[in-house]
């Protein structure tokens, strides 16, 4: 009997390659945190997380020159691409929190608007909090800690390029939203202030409460509250609180606002 063929090799693709070894990367992140640092997410620990994961095996030899210049060009792949990926979420989730909120808003008076604006503020910042995995919600803190206290110019410096970019789109999103917001419920920003500096206040704001959710979670227990608009209990938290105050510092009823049509309601 003819011993069996040997089974050929598969040969993926470099796009299928990178993609294969950046989720395999992703997922160590989402189990284990980023520390100090990406010095931990080694070729050879990102490749035995594959195999062990997926069964499929991948040698070094096949990634260095073809996919990635080195070791350091693919961790800032993977921290680029996870920040990317958590991005496109939070912008998702706050955009299904608001679009049911944006129904239901009164604007029969100034009392009611103001109620309504409570009302988009605390469904904005509801679930921010919890929809983010405490091991992510410490990656651009550990990584700006991490590039501060390194001093060289170089890799740090390109990791808070990566920041820079996902902070800038994320700003730029919040900005949209919130001058929708406010013209479609006749609030306006007060002179001297800038809707951009509104948004650069929450994003820090919610920053700040991820790192402290990670280590004490226990502070940001919902509290219930009568809802303004129609009587009913609603959760808060300290976040929501925040950014309210943040929003009414900032804002002022526009006296030439006018009661928009209902093809005016902001899409999200």
């Amino acid at each position: 009997m003819a011993a069996p063929l040997p089974q050929a090799r598969m040969r993926r693709s470099k796009g299928e390659l990178r993609e294969l070894v950046l989720a395999s990367g992703r997922g160590i992140l989402r189990s284990q945190g980023l520390g100090t640092g990406v010095e931990r997410l080694t070729f050879k620990k990102v490749l035995d997380h594959l195999q062990e994961t997926e069964g499929i095996r991948i040698t070094q030899a096949s990634l260095i020159r073809r996919v990635w210049t080195n070791q350091e060009e693919f961790q800032r792949d993977v921290v680029e691409s996870i920040i990317r990926d958590e991005s496109e979420r939070e912008i998702s989730s706050v955009g299904d929190s608001l679009s049911g909120t944006f129904a239901r808003i009164d604007l029969s008076s100034p009392e009611m608007r103001r109620a309504s604006l409570a009302e988009l503020i605390r469904a904005s910042t509801e679930d921010y909090l919890s929809l983010t995995d405490s091991p992510l919600s410490t990656i651009q803190t550990a990584l700006i800690a991490c590039a501060l206290a390194g001093g060289d110019a170089g890799t740090d410096d390109e990791f808070l390029a990566i920041i820079g970019r996902a902070t800038e789109r994320l700003t730029h999103f919040y900005v949209e939203l919130y001058e929708s917001a406010l013209e479609f419920i006749g609030f306006r920003v007060r002179p001297g202030m800038r809707i951009e500096q509104m948004a650069i206040t929450i994003l820090s704001l919610g920053e700040g409460s991820l790192l402290r959710r990670s280590t004490n979670p226990d502070v940001f227990d919902p509290i219930v509250l009568p809802r303004e608009l129609d009587g009913m209990d609603v959760d808060w938290d300290l976040f929501g609180f925040g950014v309210k105050a943040i929003v009414e510092a900032f804002v002022e009823e526009d006296p030439d606002w006018s009661i928009p049509g209902e093809s005016l309601i902001p899409s999200l």
